[in-house]
């Protein structure tokens, strides 16, 4: 069954009847983020200054009547800011391509390349930290503080659907094509089911990845997650099973938390474990940090950061300081 092809037709069907006049179009939003760093590093690489991201995106919406599409890119340059290195692709990359869709009764259609939703809504408690994105060349993939995690950051090929949402309670049924060159048009199926209100958030996701796209093995994941977030403090948990993962199965256990110490600093704190057939792919890690907002939000803004990674898996252990700056 083709489920990109479904999707597609229940795009179309979620904007039938929706008459197309003339546009109206704000002014579409610059957006960007620039960290710079300096790194005390444990894997071969040099220690030194460098910039660890570097991306720039553009978004906004487009109206016609009752019908309304919100569009945004965000390109990745940090590769080209730094000096060449053998695990770098040395060129600028693509994280956000995608349309969204909204309708009254239907829900939302998401289409293109986005930050993983399974990832926001099963991990995101997770990602509390400043320099923990790997990004891999050779896949073209975004993962978490050196693959403990098998879920990526990111996700291409996208078509999914998200429910409306009732009493806190969405669902969200996905397919994605991760590569272009294997016969297979559906390489990965996803749902998730959510619930998120008054701070309280539980997610339940499933993850199918077609032979194809895993080695010839019927790899799947799931990961159940849950969170609670108050003004000053949040904490969260995860549960991860990878079963016929091309490198063996594993499970990862993960738990972090956020506490504001003081008007503008935030110590952030999280345990990983990560327990793999394959001994010698075991690992745990701690990552901390502390951040000093200098201004503005989340969304908008800049903070000082000291963090640590200490990992089971010695060279994967780093230190950062520096500045991020989102505009």
């Amino acid at each position: 069954m083709k489920m990109r092809f479904l999707l597609s037709v229940a795009v179309a069907i979620g904007c039938i009847g929706q008459a197309v006049a003339a546009d109206e179009q704000a002014a579409p939003t610059v957006f960007g983020t620039v960290r710079v760093q300096q790194e005390m590093l444990n894997n071969g690489k040099d220690d030194g200054f460098r910039v660890g991201q570097a991306s720039v995106g553009v978004k906004g919406a487009l109206s016609f009547d009752e019908f309304k599409a919100i569009y945004e890119t965000e390109v990745e340059f940090a590769d080209l800011a730094n000096p060449d290195n053998a695990s770098d692709s040395n060129e600028a990359r693509v994280r956000t391509a995608r349309v969204i869709v909204p309708t009254k009764n239907a829900g939302t259609f998401v289409l293109g390349r986005t930050a993983s939703g399974v990832w926001a809504d099963s991990y995101g408690h997770l990602d509390l930290f400043e320099n923990t994105e790997n990004y891999n060349p050779a896949s073209g993939s975004y993962t978490f503080s050196s693959g403990l995690m098998g879920q990526a950051l990111r996700a291409p090929g996208v078509a999914a659907w998200k429910s409306p949402t009732f009493g806190g309670v969405y669902i969200v049924p996905a397919v994605l094509s991760v590569n272009d060159s294997n016969g297979q048009s559906d390489d990965v199926l996803s749902v998730r089911a959510v619930y998120a209100k008054d701070g309280i958030k539980v997610s339940a996701s499933y993850v199918g990845v077609d032979p194809s796209a895993a080695a010839g093995k019927d790899y799947e994941r799931t990961a159940i997650g849950a969170s609670y977030k108050a003004d000053k403090w949040q904490i969260g948990a995860t549960h991860e099973n990878n079963s016929d993962h091309p490198s063996g199965d594993f499970t990862v256990n993960a738990i972090a938390g956020r506490v504001q110490v003081a008007p503008r600093t935030n110590i952030n704190l999280g345990y990983f474990d990560k327990d793999h057939d394959n001994n010698a792919l075991d690992n745990s890690a701690i990552i901390g940090n502390v951040t000093y907002d200098l201004g503005g939000n989340a969304v908008k803004g800049a903070r000082l950061f000291l963090e640590h990674e200490e990992h089971d898996i010695d060279a994967n252990d780093k230190t950062t300081a520096g500045i991020t700056v989102k505009f």
